[in-house]
């Protein structure tokens, strides 16, 4: 068995290191909250959703083939 100091050092680095990854995931997950909430009131206004960036590409393209 390690010294007891040895023991507990490792149990709180353990338990840092959980709620680093905790506090990570907390603030991923309200960064996408904020985008999402950025995007409602143009969505609202002009009734239409955010399309990303070359998404009416492959509808055109299948307009024009014979």
């Amino acid at each position: 068995m390690k010294e007891p100091r040895v023991a507990f050092l490792y149990d709180l680095a353990r338990e840092r290191h959980v709620l680093q990854a905790g506090m990570a995931a907390e603030e991923a997950a309200l960064a996408a909250q904020k985008t999402a909430e950025a995007e409602e009131p143009r969505e609202a206004e002009t009734g239409e959703t955010a399309v990303p960036a070359g998404a009416g590409e492959a509808s055109r393209a299948a307009e024009e083939s014979p």
